[in-house]
């Protein structure tokens, strides 16, 4: 008898414990949602991210229908409309060849996207694939990665880019991947500790006892837990990248005449900054709004990817 009972004790205990369970679940929904959906809701609860991810939409559409919006060739030069202030002919006015800045401006957005996510696919895929190896193997060649990345810290980002066009000469393309190997360092590092504290769990370590290889320990189940960071550092990379792009730009490196490169406008405009403030203002305005618009959406996923918020 007194077995039953205590049988019937636990059978009662085990029957109560589901039920609380399950109306913690019914009460917060949160229980019941897959990580993805947590993530999404998160995205979708932050202002920032949401702010951040209309001003980058809106960039990137204003780049995909330049040629639509844009009301005349950016290139077009016309010397009879040099100068001419914002008006409703030209909502942002001429530069000193009478080429409208609105669609200067509104093409610019094609290079600055370009630039931005080329440079950091370049940065990511070398980082990502030089973190996964040294963070998974180590031995000489983490030693020998580690230190090339303190020598590339060593100088600052726009520096070291600064060299590297200097070598590869000037030009768009060259400024691409200046700054993309410049920002290599920070994926890779950032990769590695990933990797270092995630083959230490004990689902790598059942999943290297099944007989699983090192491409698909790496590819299956550690390289997924990268994912998230890459993506944050990525989507503040872009905005770090369209700025450098710009300073090297202005500074005569990057796009060349006339192509309407944001920086390179800002750079052909300041000589008539004190009365022609347009030309250098709205070029200006959107370099600033763009690498907002990236920083917001990227401050936003990185706590919506951080498992101790609690939205």
């Amino acid at each position: 008898m007194a077995n039953e009972r205590g049988k019937q004790a636990t059978m009662a205990d085990a029957t109560n414990a589901v039920e609380q369970s399950t109306d913690t679940t019914l009460k917060d929904p949160r229980l019941a949602r897959s990580p993805r959906q947590i993530i999404l809701g998160r995205i979708r609860e932050s202002r920032q991210a949401m702010v951040g991810l209309a001003i980058v939409g809106l960039l990137i559409l204003m780049a995909l229908l330049a040629p639509i919006l844009a009301p005349a060739s950016p290139t077009k030069q016309n010397l009879l409309d040099q100068f001419l202030p914002p008006s409703s002919a030209h909502w942002f006015g001429t530069d000193e060849f009478g080429r409208d800045i609105l669609s200067r401006i509104v093409f610019g957005a094609r290079i600055s996207l370009q630039v931005g996510i080329i440079a950091v696919g370049i940065a990511m895929v070398v980082g990502t694939v030089v973190g996964l190896i040294a963070g998974y193997y180590g031995g000489w060649f983490d030693m020998l990665s580690q230190r090339l990345i303190e020598i590339m810290l060593a100088f600052p980002g726009l520096l070291l880019a600064l060299a590297i066009v200097a070598v590869l000469g000037n030009g768009i393309q060259n400024v691409m991947i200046a700054v993309g190997i410049g920002s290599i360092p920070s994926y890779a590092r950032l990769v590695r500790a990933q990797v270092l504290a995630a083959k230490e769990h004990e689902y790598v370590e059942a999943a290297r006892a099944s007989g699983a290889g090192d491409v698909r320990l790496l590819a299956k189940h550690i390289f997924p837990n990268v994912t998230s960071s890459l993506i944050v550092l990525a989507s503040l990379g872009i905005a770090g990248a369209i700025l450098s792009a710009a300073a090297l730009s202005f500074i005569g490196l990057g796009a060349q005449p006339p192509t309407p490169e944001w920086g390179a406008m800002l750079s052909q405009g300041r000589d008539f900054l004190r009365d022609q403030w347009w030309i250098t203002t709205f070029p200006g305005i959107f370099i600033a709004v763009t690498v907002l618009g990236f920083n917001l959406l990227g401050d936003g996923l990185r706590d919506a990817f951080d498992p101790q918020s609690d939205r």
